[in-house]
């Protein structure tokens, strides 16, 4: 289950173990569609990637965050790395 609200990206893993819960307070917004490309990020690195994705927002003034802006991201990524689709 991902939810994003008004000022708290809030998102909840169902998993094994009890429902975890990562929050980060920033004014970018996120589309259910962008969250979604997140669900298969480990635990361990989601809020870092959560904080680059707003990081990324505010460099480019950009307030909501869809699916395109977070295929954006991915793509600048993939560069940095050097790896090719």
């Amino acid at each position: 289950y991902i939810k994003s609200s008004k000022s708290t990206v809030l998102l909840v893993y169902k998993c094994r173990k009890p429902v975890s819960k990562t929050r980060l307070q920033t004014d970018v917004k996120f589309t259910d569609d962008a969250l979604k490309m997140l669900v298969k990020v480990p635990r361990p690195f989601l809020k870092l990637v959560l904080q680059g994705c707003v990081n990324w927002a505010n460099e480019n003034n950009c307030k909501l965050i869809t699916e395109r802006e977070m295929q954006i991201i991915n793509d600048k990524r993939s560069k940095e790395k050097g790896r090719t689709k």
